[in-house]
């Protein structure tokens, strides 16, 4: 699978975005980005006229590159949010939009405490999230099941002790089971057409997953979440479209 073309756009600070975040009303920052270190001012009417100053920055000063980004998320038709859980790591976190014609991704980049942004075509937003992330090769079992890492029910002979660490195979079902500490990475992703309430996932949407399993491959869950197939770039990146395209749908239908 060929990896979607990313033109450069420019970098926002983190505390540049929660103060662009609050100059529009906003309260929280786009998902999934979040602000770990320290607040630098010394009070809040210090932060309060740092915001001020914010639309003159993005107007004519030095957040005039991220401007056509700024405006586009704010009326954006969809966004595609992810977050990588990575064991030993801080998590991948990344957000594409579309609006019209303009397509944006956004990955935070945690050692410049920023987050860099890229244009991307608006049609190829699930291409771009998979191309994205560090898959390494499809998992060698047809079906596996994972006990204990994510809350919905497993099916009745398809799990096991989830206190084991050695991988089983249960003959009735074929489906092989993966202690949960052979996971090094959790990937969860969604599409979201609609305003977002709160900071976080929506647990009523589609979620599309996967993991990757040490000495291994990548897999992904089945959209009811009872078990886990083989996966690569290409197949994510189709789940990935499928989701985006439940939300052009529904947007179309509001718009009626």
């Amino acid at each position: 699978m060929k990896r979607p073309a990313l033109s450069p756009v420019g970098s926002i600070d983190l505390v540049d975005l929660q103060a662009v975040s609050d100059s529009l009303g906003r309260d929280f920052i786009p998902h999934p980005f979040v602000v770990l270190r320290q607040s630098r001012f010394g009070s809040y009417q210090q932060y309060q006229d740092y915001v001020a100053a914010i639309p003159e920055r993005i107007a004519r000063g030095d957040l005039r590159s991220i401007s056509r980004w700024v405006a586009s998320y704010q009326e954006a038709d969809l966004r595609v949010e992810c977050v990588v859980s990575i064991v030993g790591s801080q998590r991948g976190r990344i957000m594409a939009h579309r609006r019209d014609q303009l397509g944006f991704i956004a990955a935070q980049n945690y050692e410049n405490d920023c987050v860099d942004i890229f244009e991307v075509s608006p049609y190829e937003l699930g291409a771009v999230i998979a191309g994205s992330l560090a898959l390494t090769q499809p998992g060698t079992h047809p079906k596996v099941v994972i006990p204990g890492l994510v809350r919905q029910p497993f099916p009745a002979g398809g799990g096991s002790d989830s206190d084991s660490s050695v991988v089983q195979r249960d003959s009735r079902t074929g489906r092989v089971s993966v202690p949960r500490n052979k996971v090094t990475r959790y990937t969860r992703i969604q599409s979201r057409w609609r305003p977002a309430r709160d900071w976080g996932f929506d647990r009523r949407k589609t979620t599309v997953a996967t993991v990757a399993v040490s000495n291994d491959g990548d897999y992904i869950y089945s959209p009811g979440f009872d078990y886990l197939t083989p996966t690569t770039m290409q197949n994510l990146g189709s789940r990935i479209d499928a989701a985006i395209a439940e939300d052009v749908a529904d947007l179309r239908e509001s718009r009626r």
